[in-house]
């Protein structure tokens, strides 16, 4: 039941990514981008290993694209 569901190896990285992206702030757009980047290529990479969407929901429409815009990572880290 919970497969599709993201490992806590995952899970951990999106939190320590949060952490960082909110201790730079404004100081640093290209951290911040990092950090955007890595939380979608780790949901992006856990979906293509499973063979199912990390989000449920219909809210990562777009793929990739959606994951890894700013909208789209939020919409993760509100799950």
């Amino acid at each position: 039941m919970a497969s599709w569901q993201r490992p806590q190896a995952t899970a951990r990285a999106i939190a320590q990514a949060s952490t960082s992206m909110q201790a730079s702030g404004n100081a640093s757009a290209n951290a911040k981008a990092i950090s955007t980047a890595e939380i979608g290529e780790a949901l992006a990479s856990h979906a293509i290993s499973t063979g199912q969407p990390v989000l449920k929901q219909g809210r990562a429409r777009g793929g990739r694209r959606a994951l890894r815009s700013s909208k789209g990572t939020a919409r993760a880290h509100a799950l």
